[in-house]
């Protein structure tokens, strides 16, 4: 199985790779190695994520874009799930 490994230096979304590593995970009788990518934020936070879900689009941010968008959405994101009186 092929390591993936980002670019160093390459942007995803708000996230920059910053280094990489590996960790493996005993599964059954099976181990397997996942890659994980060190990621600077653009507010400024590190971050450890695995390589496949950055390269998919699943991992942007740190959480401060979900944090941002929360506050800046319209008025009916903010209050999902709650009644009007």
């Amino acid at each position: 199985m092929t390591k993936l490994f980002l670019p160093l230096r390459s942007r995803w979304g708000r996230l920059v790779v910053i280094d990489h590593d590996t960790e493996g995970v005993l599964d059954g009788r099976r181990k397997y190695e996942r890659t994980y990518c060190v990621l600077k934020c653009d507010c400024g936070s590190v971050v450890f994520r695995p390589s496949a879900l950055v390269r998919t689009g699943a991992v942007t941010s740190c959480g401060c874009l979900q944090e941002e968008s929360l506050w800046s959405g319209s008025r009916s994101t903010r209050n999902k799930g709650r009644r009007r009186a």
